[in-house]
């Protein structure tokens, strides 16, 4: 179960540059580094 919640998380990261344009300067970095944006804002 827990490891669903991470692969729903981990799609939900990938997927958010695509889906919002103020994203979509992410869209080629890596998830890590997405993550590190976010709880910088």
């Amino acid at each position: 179960m827990l490891v669903n919640l991470i692969n729903i998380t981990y799609c939900a990261m990938k997927m958010l540059p695509y889906q919002d344009s103020s994203f979509a300067k992410y869209q080629s970095e890596s998830v890590q580094e997405f993550r590190f944006a976010l709880s910088n804002r």
